[in-house]
């Protein structure tokens, strides 16, 4: 028997979802003026935005696609003016590589070819989009928010005789510019494609044939040179071994030094700039993690480096064994979850330091979260200070180097302990949700304690009587700790009534 096969229309259908909910004249009434339409295959350009959202609000644009240059026959569209020459009106626009080469086999330049630059004179279109909400709006109301539609085959060869899927009709989200009028300005903002564009596709046998591959490997290998382009221009003195080729599945990609920039060490370049001072030098199969405040003045890396909260390294030397790549047996591939079936690696358990800020406490106690109610009064869990060990849970070796005391570093994995719960009033609670820091009268209220201000006056009027210890963890086996009560004294004065209060810990 036969069966019904679904296709969906395309991406051009988000359109008329914020129109038909009225998500554009309800952002405008906001006081919003921007959106930004981006690809989840796509990790790259975040970066970037900001300054595409600067050239949209430069220029006016109604809308302003993202671009990168393009090889000639690449399977993404082209940004194209298109001119009718018996109106002489005009329109940019993105025209799809299946109709880009018939289009401009009609010209003289006799189809889709380089120019001296050695890509296409037309722009490679990522479908990263920032529309102007106001200009948007106006356009969607003309149409209902109705985007047209178009037939997009899928070819199974190179004669184009066999379809690789039933064709469809489609509507794609970058064809808005059709929605437009004469008074509208559309236009582009082209980007070094190092820096804006990547794609994952699960397709492992279609990646194995294509250049660039589009799969998990080629798009880690970008995110790795990304991210040490971004080092090497942040820094006056930073050099990193070049890449090498690597083969997982009959796959091969460009991978050296493996960075992680977290959004927490800079969002922009210039942010970054202000993080790296002294020379660093990184090794092709090194892997460094930069997490939180972390300034890098003087660093040199062949192994395996994690540095997260607010550290200053320098001078530092670090040579490990690393975390190498390795490929998964194919007796295990096939019980691994999809994200690395479709790798076919993983990153080996090898050796690795770091450096933690010991004052991020929520990044090192694996303590549960804190649960919030409302009422009075409100249950509010702090982690007591870590032990650590010197092997990861998973049984990493985790190497150290000794800090002073003052700096409050430690490169080690912290071990679980228990958490200890306060009775908070609401008051002192709203200040804590909001991020902010208490006063010591404040924690001496939150935690049982007496304020520094009774404790002075208790030390004048009642000598040795003295408000209860802090509660310390001394090991990382410990259950939650207890507090002991001193006994009163004969004396009814006020002091000592405040010292004999139950501590909220259990």
């Amino acid at each position: 028997g036969g069966h019904v096969l679904t296709k969906p229309h395309g991406h051009g259908d988000v359109h008329a979802l914020l129109h038909h909910n009225g998500l554009p004249k309800k952002w405008l009434a906001e006081g919003r003026k921007w959106m930004l339409l981006f690809q989840d295959t796509n990790p790259l350009p975040f970066r970037c935005l900001c300054a595409v959202l600067g050239v949209s609000a430069k220029n006016g644009f109604v809308m302003n696609s993202v671009a990168v240059p393009r090889v000639p026959k690449e399977a993404i569209g082209g940004i194209c003016t298109l001119k009718d020459e018996s109106t002489g009106s005009s329109l940019t626009i993105n025209v799809e590589y299946n109709q880009l080469e018939p289009l401009l086999k009609e010209t003289p330049v006799g189809g889709d070819v380089a120019d001296d630059s050695g890509f296409s004179p037309y722009p490679g279109n990522i479908n990263v989009l920032v529309f102007g909400l106001e200009g948007m709006a106006r356009g969607l109301e003309k149409t209902g928010g109705i985007v047209p539609e178009f037939v997009n085959p899928k070819w199974a060869d190179q004669a184009k005789t066999t379809f690789k899927s039933p064709t469809r009709l489609e509507c794609m989200m970058q064809d808005f510019p059709r929605l437009c009028g004469p008074e509208d300005r559309v236009g582009f903002s082209q980007l070094d494609r190092l820096m804006s564009f990547t794609c994952v596709k699960n397709n492992l046998a279609d990646a194995a044939m294509k250049t660039p591959p589009d799969c998990a490997l080629s798009a880690e290998a970008d995110i790795y040179a990304c991210n040490a382009r971004l080092l090497e221009l942040a820094g006056a003195d930073v050099q990193i071994e070049a890449p090498e080729d690597v083969c997982f599945l009959g796959i091969t990609a460009k991978i050296g030094a493996r960075i992680v920039l977290q959004p927490s060490f800079g969002i922009s370049l210039e942010q970054m700039k202000e993080r790296v001072k002294g020379p660093v030098r990184i090794s092709k199969c090194s892997s460094l993690v930069l997490d939180g405040d972390v300034t890098l003045d003087g660093l040199e890396l062949d192994g395996a480096l994690e540095v997260s909260g607010s550290v200053v390294v320098k001078d530092k030397v670090v040579k490990n064994a690393g975390q190498p790549l390795e490929a998964i047996p194919d007796a295990e591939l096939t019980a691994c979850p999809p994200s690395f079936q479709i790798r076919g690696y993983r990153q080996g358990r090898g050796e690795v330091e770091r450096l933690v800020d010991r004052r991020r406490p929520a990044s090192l106690i694996a303590a549960g979260p804190a649960i919030y109610s409302t009422g009075a009064p409100m249950p509010y869990v702090t982690s007591p200070q870590a032990v650590y060990s010197m092997r990861s849970p998973s049984g990493v070796p985790v190497s150290s180097m000794p800090f002073p005391a003052a700096v409050g570093y430690a490169s080690a994995s912290p071990a679980v302990a228990a958490p200890v719960v306060y009775q908070c009033p609401p008051e002192i609670f709203a200040k804590l949700a909001s991020g902010g820091a208490l006063t010591p009268e404040e924690t001496a209220q939150l935690t049982g304690q007496a304020s520094p201000k009774a404790a002075a006056g208790a030390a004048e009027v009642a000598s040795g009587v003295t408000s209860p210890k802090a509660v310390e963890v001394t090991s990382a086996e410990a259950s939650a700790p207890k507090t002991s009560k001193k006994k009163s004294t004969k004396k009814k004065d006020s002091l000592n009534a405040s010292s004999r209060k139950a501590k909220g810990c259990c």
